[in-house]
């Protein structure tokens, strides 16, 4: 209820600088309500931006507050739904919108074959430590396999232009590369490293799958540790610096997604030298496990 509370409070701000006086330039009257209570129809909520070729949309987030995006302009920033699945604002394909002065910039969210979005939310933070705000995108993808998968990215207004900073999952449907891989080794131990960091733990796993040896339970066998999209994907100043970094968690399974290990934690930061985010910490999570071995 409070989610299209928001919605509808969303479209009337959205809308609230257009139309309010009539052609004599006089304030219209003021609208009693007829009913207190009416029916909720899904369309309700829904707007059209013609001039841009988007029909039928909705506020699936917002920021709360105007953002510094450059000098002296602040955005209102929202992330755009358009129903046309018929998923009752469910399921919807993602357009990121952002009111600046007179104008509307907008972002299709599209990636490859993954349209479809299940659900989405924008964060709005300095990343890139320039003083003026960036825009963190976390979308669901679907929820098959693991923890399901989702797509995460960072926008940067530029001269008029939302550009892409950061992206976890491309066109050609590469993930982002966050350097964890795994050893499996005898006694069912499970050895995790990261390869920017030099993480490394050993980790017990009595009940793990047969599959992980070969035909003698204590023989090593080498697998491939599978790392899915980030299932969490937050903004956080985690050195205190007044810059955000973003901790992102990510399933992970070794013999496809029923051979769940553990969620793999990884900090980004912003590298201004490189212009990308890179990986700075690292670390292993099995709630029902504890490491037998530190390095």
């Amino acid at each position: 209820m409070k989610r299209m509370i928001s919605f509808l409070c969303c479209v009337i701000f959205l809308f609230s600088f257009v139309g309010c006086t009539s052609e004599n330039g006089d304030y219209t009257e003021h609208q009693d309500l007829e009913k207190n209570e009416i029916s909720f129809f899904d369309d309700a909520l829904h707007f059209d931006l013609k001039e841009a070729g988007l029909t039928n949309v909705f506020i699936r987030d917002m920021c709360p507050s105007s953002a510094l995006v450059g000098d002296d302009l602040y955005a209102r920033v929202y992330l755009v739904g358009d129903d046309r699945y018929r998923g009752n604002m469910s399921t919807s394909d993602h357009y990121l919108m952002l009111i600046i002065e007179d104008k509307i910039i907008l972002e299709d969210l599209k990636t490859g074959n993954y349209n479809a979005r299940l659900g989405g939310r924008i964060e709005v933070e300095d990343f890139d430590g320039d003083g003026y705000k960036e825009i963190l995108v976390q979308e669901a993808a679907d929820m098959f396999g693991g923890f399901g998968q989702h797509i995460s990215r960072v926008y940067k207004y530029d001269d008029g232009q939302i550009k892409t900073i950061f992206s976890a999952f491309t066109d050609n449907e590469h993930r982002f590369d966050t350097g964890f891989s795994c050893t499996v080794l005898e006694d069912y131990n499970l050895k995790i490293q990261n390869k920017y960091t030099g993480y490394e733990e050993i980790f017990n796993y009595r009940d793990a799958r047969k599959t992980w040896y070969g035909e003698k339970d204590c023989t090593y066998f080498g697998t491939q540790l599978l790392v899915d999209s980030f299932y969490s994907f937050e903004p956080m100043d985690v050195d205190e610096d007044g810059i955000c970094e973003i901790i992102g968690y990510q399933y992970t399974s070794l013999n496809g997604h029923t051979d769940y290990v553990g969620s793999a934690k990884t900090v980004l930061k912003y590298d201004k030298e490189k212009a990308e985010f890179v990986v700075v910490d690292a670390e292993f999570i099995r709630c029902d496990s504890k490491p037998t071995q530190e390095k």
